[in-house]
């Protein structure tokens, strides 16, 4: 999918030298103001005159030069194009995109390396990120670059009439991504820059200003970084688990591979993704059953959402004495879930924020409540679940919000822990009652299973595919039960399933 390094430098070159050596011949068209506060103020009059129109915030001085260039190594050069292969490969099987485009420019907004550059039509969204993780010991300058877009592709223009031989030429794009409000927050734009030296075709104008530790406090970061996310971003968030668990699969096998040399013998175990074990099963039978296509298309969760459509700084602060009180609380907080839902129908709209209002202050857990709700409340809200059901969810965190994993277990004799993933692979634990996910299997199960075998774990250690064993209503109800809530409070990571639809196995974890 990316631009080939011989596009942009050369085999065996040592970047950091390169880079080094090419800023100190560089004469950019720099402004140097005292503070932030007056780089800021200057970024907005070039944007309301007219002179400039896209910024990019930066904690140091270094020239325009995208991410896969500035990689110090084939190796490392190598690893980052395997990354952006595996990330192409996730986006066709979640039919997301086939444009180049489009795909990169998630990948730069994601932190892979890509021949991208971020910009942004928002002043304001650069000088956060000229101040934003600086680390003041290295850099004691940021800037803000300045792009008026006619003026660099009148730029490039000339670049293609007078050097017709460089492979390929910088351009700007303006890319909508439909469900990544992050980028729509920011007011996104992206430069394609596959050449290191740029800046001698075209200087950019920059401000440049010495930061403090205190820059960042001007910004309401949850605007940057939203903390709820679209469906997309959801997903997103598979992936990423996905590269994490890879990163330690491999740091895993480096390990076994060092002290099989040591002589120490090691039997790998390969767990199978096969959806069911045929020896298991009669095959024809378990085969022949289906949720029906409705289901499917209701809770496939394809809805698309403007972030600025969604978008509300409204917090509805639900009013309790104690968070001892735990079933009193329930009935507080599904009590006013319930009329906020059934009084106004256009708020499933909304990225609405829930908050508690406790008599004893107890900061701690109401961090918690307001984290754990607003992730619960955007996952549901955008599916077909029902107005109480909603409200059930969120209202149960305050049965064990206050809770160790180990009490919880106590609350429930059939308790059982589950594994659950989808069709890409990303997945998280739950947590389920072992009579209630028996109910919810299929009427006929005696019939498609060689031997009859009851035991709940068996079974679901044999059939792992939710589509194959369970009744979708039942399924969807223990989402509402258990599923959910799990996931978020209890689950080894943030990667949470809201839909029964988005399930591609259910087994022990």
């Amino acid at each position: 999918m990316s631009t080939s390094t011989k596009d942009i430098i050369t085999e065996n070159i040592d970047v950091d030298v390169y880079i080094n050596e090419y800023v100190k011949d560089l004469k950019y068209k720099d402004i140097v103001v005292d503070n932030l506060e007056k780089a800021l103020e200057l970024a907005g009059h070039y944007k309301s005159s007219g002179k400039y129109d896209w910024f990019r915030g930066q904690t140091g001085l270094w020239p325009l030069i995208p991410s896969a260039a500035r990689q110090s190594s084939r190796e490392e050069f190598n690893k980052s194009e395997e990354q952006l292969r595996r990330f192409d490969n996730w986006i066709y099987a979640n039919n997301i995109s086939d444009d180049f485009d489009y795909i990169e420019s998630i990948a730069q907004h994601y932190g892979l390396k890509t021949f991208f550059l971020d910009f942004s039509t928002n002043p304001k969204v650069a000088a956060y990120f000229a101040s934003d993780n600086i680390d003041h010991k290295s850099y004691e300058y940021s800037c803000i670059y300045c792009l008026n877009v006619q003026q660099f592709k009148d730029a490039i223009e000339m670049m293609e009439k007078y050097y017709p031989e460089i492979p390929s030429y910088p351009k700007l794009l303006e890319i909508e991504v439909d469900n990544l409000w992050r980028l729509e927050s920011q007011a996104g734009k992206f430069m394609y820059q596959p050449l290191i030296n740029l800046d001698f075709f075209h200087s950019l104008h920059r401000i440049v200003f010495k930061v403090t530790e205190n820059d960042s406090k001007l910004f309401d970061e949850s605007y940057i970084y939203p903390k709820a996310k679209s469906a997309l971003e959801e997903r997103l968030d598979g992936f990423f688990l996905n590269e994490k668990t890879k990163k330690n699969l491999d740091n895993m096998h480096c390990i076994v591979e060092k002290l099989k040399d040591t002589g120490v013998n090691f039997e790998v175990f390969n767990s199978d993704n096969e959806l069911y074990i045929k020896e298991f099963v009669n095959e024809e039978k378990l085969l022949d059953y289906q949720w029906s296509q409705e289901d499917l298309e209701q809770w496939k969760n394809r809805t698309i959402e403007k972030f600025n459509d969604v978008y509300t700084k409204e917090k509805i602060v639900c009013k309790i004495d104690s968070f001892k009180n735990i079933h009193e609380n329930k009935i507080i907080v599904n009590k006013k879930i319930i009329e906020l839902l059934n009084g106004n129908q256009s708020i499933r709209k909304k990225t609405i924020n829930f908050s508690i209002d406790d008599k004893e202050n107890n900061n701690e857990l109401i961090q918690k409540f307001e984290k754990f709700s607003n992730i619960i409340w955007n996952g549901m809200r955008k599916l077909p679940y029902e107005n109480n059901e909603i409200a059930k969810v969120i209202s149960d965190l305050m049965l064990i919000i206050d809770t160790p994993i180990i009490e919880y277990k106590k609350y429930d004799e059939r308790f059982l822990k589950i594994g659950i993933s989808d069709r890409t692979g990303s997945g998280n634990n739950a947590f389920v009652n072992q009579e209630l996910l028996r109910i919810s299997m299929r009427d006929d199960l005696d019939e498609c299973m060689i031997k009859n075998i009851n035991d709940v774990k068996s079974i679901i250690f044999h059939i792992r595919s939710p589509q194959l064993l369970y009744k979708f209503e039942p399924l969807k109800k223990l989402f509402v039960e258990s599923i959910v809530i799990s996931q978020v409070v209890y689950g080894r990571n943030d990667f949470v399933i809201f839909s029964p639809c988005e399930l591609n196995m259910l087994g022990l974890p």
